[in-house]
């Protein structure tokens, strides 16, 4: 007996440490009480402040992170159970789970984005990683770095010459810090991921018949061997098994053999960056077409303008009118359009895949399927680029509402404004008060609110909101949450 209750203690001890994810109204309001300020919930705790200091809270009201720091950063992207605090002018992380440091606060900057689970850090002018536990996997040595890709991270190592000029060495670490990949190397493109498919782009001083020094593109793979020479002026990373590269201010493409696959005998603006379908577009007399890996053209160079493949389709225009072809050039949906976007957005009818497109006729906007029956009518003033949580925000007539991706008006355009969804919530807007529709298109919260800080949206289950100049939270059930109390949205004046 007596070892159940030390479970059992020891079990409600557990829950306090690690912060409850279930709601407490009435601690919650009482905890809120005892602050200055605070913020909205994510991954189960808020933000909350103090005589200008911050720490975290529960949804039960329990301070899981003492109140005790400058600044803190609630969430570290790629980590999650991490935050980034700020304290006497220097910043560590904290795992949210214990509440308790897992670094100490030494550094002049840490990242919010862990990339392969590491994360960038900054002390002393200095550059290395830490992982998800804390620890510094790479030492804090470096000029510069790169997040982590394909489990290597691109470090660098400056040091001035006999004349004072800064000279950059660039090479890899592994995920255990080690220089897998010697600093030999003179510079790099600190857009480029680093390793992609394998390959890193990486570029060599050499110097040319007039003694001067000249900076060129080549590829080494992850054993530090180079596969492809070192003879581009400039190289973009592997994508799709092809790279775009720069030989005699002229572009194009070559595989992962070093062959060169498309002529580089384009300018710029002539080629696009990546082949996308195993397509790349390219304009030659003022006309576009396309090229397919063996370097062919398969599309003939005919259209006024084109956009890349997606989902097997491409957006090209014609006679100022844009329509869209396959990957063999035949023209699927008719040249009617104003503008044409892409055919990324994905919803299923049944077992059938259905794809949308975002298009502009006679000033108008709407959705179009890859057979090209209007799913969402082009009749509105405005629409949305993405649907969220199968829902777009359209405007008609100055007002606002949703369609879903069968084209219906779940929320009819009558507001001055509207959010997008978020868990199954968006707020609108109604005579300057704020409310919440459902997916039925149901007022589920009424326009009372004022608003906050920011848009309100639902995040773990709440909506930081405002209502006379009292800041607090809502729920779905209609509770408004404020410091020192709780009260139904039909009880509030």
């Amino acid at each position: 007996m007596n070892l159940l209750l030390l479970c059992f203690f020891l079990c409600i001890n557990s829950l306090t440490v690690f912060g409850s994810n279930n709601l407490d109204k009435e601690r919650l309001a009482q905890a809120l009480a005892r602050y200055d300020d605070f913020s909205h919930f994510e991954n189960g705790l808020a933000p909350v402040q103090k005589d200008e200091k911050w720490g975290l809270i529960d949804k039960a009201g329990n301070e899981v992170v003492p109140v005790i720091y400058d600044e803190i950063k609630n969430w570290i992207e790629g980590a999650d159970g991490l935050a980034r605090v700020f304290k006497n002018d220097k910043y560590g992380l904290i795992d949210k789970t214990i509440g308790r440091e897992i670094t100490p606060l030494v550094y002049d900057w840490i990242e919010d984005f862990a990339s392969e689970g590491f994360i960038i850090v900054k002390k002393n002018g200095k550059y290395g990683f830490v992982d998800k536990q804390g620890r510094e996997v790479v030492p804090v040595i470096y000029d510069r770095v790169k997040d982590f890709s394909e489990g290597f991270a691109l470090v660098c190592i400056a040091k001035r010459n006999q004349w004072g000029a800064w000279k950059y060495r660039y090479g890899f670490v592994d995920t255990n810090g080690k220089e897998v990949i010697p600093l030999i190397y003179s510079d790099s493109h600190m857009w480029s991921a680093g390793f992609s498919e394998g390959f890193a782009t990486l570029y060599k001083t050499k110097t040319d018949e007039n003694g001067r020094e000249i900076s060129r593109a080549g590829f080494i793979n992850k054993r530090g061997k180079e596969v492809v020479p070192f003879i581009y002026e400039e190289a973009y990373d592997f994508f799709n098994g092809m790279a775009h590269v720069r030989k005699n201010n002229k572009w194009g493409f070559i595989n992962k053999r070093g062959k060169e696959v498309i002529p580089i005998i384009y300018d710029y603006r002539e080629i696009g960056r990546q082949f996308n379908d195993g397509l790349v577009w390219f304009r030659r007399d003022g006309k576009y077409g396309f090229f397919n890996k063996r370097g062919r053209v398969v599309i003939p160079p005919i259209y006024d303008g084109v956009r890349n493949f997606s989902q097997g389709m491409a957006a090209v225009k014609k006679n100022g009118k844009w329509g869209y072809i396959n990957r063999r050039g035949r023209v699927v949906i008719p040249f009617i359009y104003d503008s044409a976007g892409y055919f990324p957005w994905e919803h299923r009818e049944g077992e059938q895949l259905v794809n949308l497109a975002r298009v502009r006729r006679n000033g108008k906007y709407g959705f179009i399927d890859n057979r090209g029956r209007e799913v969402v009518p082009v009749i509105y003033d405005r629409i949305g680029h993405s649907f969220r949580e199968g829902f777009v925000e359209i405007t008609k007539n100055r007002r606002r509402g949703f369609v879903n991706k069968r084209g219906e008006e779940i929320v009819p355009p009558i507001y001055s404004s509207v959010g997008s969804f978020n868990e199954g919530m968006a707020f609108f807007q109604r005579n300057h008060r704020l409310g919440f529709v459902d997916k039925t298109g149901k007022e589920v919260i009424p326009p009372i609110f004022h608003s906050a800080p920011f848009a309100p949206f639902f995040s773990d289950g709440l909506a930081l909101i405002g209502k006379n100049g009292v800041k607090g939270f809502v729920d779905k059930q209609g509770n408004f949450i404020y410091p020192g109390g709780v009260k139904l949205i039909n009880s509030i004046e």
